[in-house]
């Protein structure tokens, strides 16, 4: 995968120039949580093996049925997630250190260029329209935090926020910006967020799958294992 790049040149009257969406690489952070500040100078106490997978929302409603009640699924062994990696599209992966009590978090984004609007300004030869370009972000965002149990059986306390969002359409909009040029093209992205919060108590070494399927678009998931 590639690290973010804006994708703008200049842009002309019509047709359009669309620059096409550009991969992420996932950034894997850590921060303290704001309300007790911890030490993470020492050696990390957890790390978060973290797969992101991208499923037909057909398919993920027969492998995972569960996701349309809960949100997510917790005690998967190592056999059901490798079968289930094998049927979805593996579209990242990475390890999050972790500390007690700390946030990780990663993040798969891309950026998309579009023209938002036109600037006219009139010349003695007549009207030029100049293309304002702006971008969108889409992609998927989830924030881990790890804290041990109460119960001294092993099991962690894990919390998992994510947030899934896509664009859904880039609307064209014709008209007209000036008195001596031809029609201009603007474009309107429509998107969709889906969010989920969790909690649950996992043993190390479990998997944990936490995702919202939606019924008009591909499902991602994000499967967690805290070591």
């Amino acid at each position: 995968m590639h690290r973010v790049l804006a994708c703008l040149a200049p842009i002309c009257l019509a047709p359009i120039w669309l620059a096409p969406a550009c991969a992420a690489t996932p950034r894997a952070q850590v921060q303290t949580a704001a309300e007790a500040p911890l030490d993470t100078s020492g050696a990390p106490e957890f790390h978060a093996d973290v797969r992101v997978v991208e499923f037909p929302t057909p398919m993920l409603d027969k492998l995972l049925p569960e996701l349309r009640d809960r949100e997510f699924i917790a005690a998967l062994g190592d056999e059901r997630v490798a079968a289930l990696l094998e049927r979805g599209t593996l579209l990242a992966e990475s390890r999050i250190p972790l500390w007690d009590g700390c946030t990780g978090s990663v993040s798969i984004r891309s950026q998309r260029a579009y023209v938002a609007d036109f600037e006219v300004s009139e010349t003695a030869a007549g009207s030029i329209a100049n293309p304002v370009s702006a971008t969108f972000d889409a992609g998927f965002d989830l924030a881990l935090r790890a804290s041990r149990g109460p119960e001294r059986d092993g099991a962690l306390a894990l919390e998992a926020e994510l947030a899934c969002t896509r664009i859904i359409a880039m609307e064209k909009f014709t008209t007209t910006a000036g008195r001596s040029i031809e029609p201009v093209t603007v474009e309107l992205p429509q998107w969709r967020v889906a969010a989920a919060e969790v909690a649950a108590s996992v043993r190390p070494g479990e998997w944990l799958a936490v995702g919202r399927p939606v019924d008009d678009a591909p499902t991602l998931v994000a499967f967690i294992r805290v070591e």
